[in-house]
C-alpha cells in the first residue's frame, strides 16, 4: 500500500493539465492490487488518496479527481465482495454473522489486545 502511495505521488508531480494517464497512475494501480490481495485493510486507500489530493491543494469535487478514483473504489468493492464470499459470510441473500458469547467477546478482545 506504501508503494502505491508512493507512486501515487509521483503521478501527481508529474501530471499535467493535460491529465493523461501516467505510467506512475498505473502502477499505483497495480500495487494497490497487490496490497488487497495480501491484506485486506488495504480498501482505504482509496480514501488516502483524497487526503493527498487535498495535500497537494488539488479540488477534491472536481470530475478529473474523482474520475482518477473510480478504478481504485471498484476494486476495493470488488475484492471486498470476494473476501466476504470466501470466508462465507453470505449465506444466501441474506449476511449472516456469528454470534459470540460475552466470556468469548472478552477472550476474543484480550488476545487481539496482545
Amino acid at each position: 500500500m506504501l508503494l502505491a502511495l508512493i507512486q501515487y505521488n509521483k503521478h501527481l508531480t508529474t501530471v499535467t493539465q493535460n491529465r493523461f494517464i501516467t505510467k506512475y497512475y498505473i502502477f499505483t494501480l497495480f500495487f494497490f492490487l497487490l496490497s488487497l490481495l495480501a491484506k485486506g485493510q488495504a480498501v482505504v486507500l482509496p480514501l488516502l488518496l483524497f487526503c493527498v489530493d487535498y495535500i497537494y491543494e488539488r479540488k477534491l469535487l472536481a470530475r478529473n479527481t474523482i474520475l482518477e478514483k473510480i478504478p481504485f473504489f471498484l476494486l476495493s468493492l470488488l475484492l471486498g465482495i470476494v473476501a466476504l464470499n470466501i470466508q462465507g459470510y453470505f449465506d444466501g441473500s441474506r449476511l449472516s454473522f456469528i454470534e459470540y458469547t460475552f466470556p468469548e467477546k472478552i477472550i476474543l478482545s484480550a488476545y487481539a489486545f496482545v
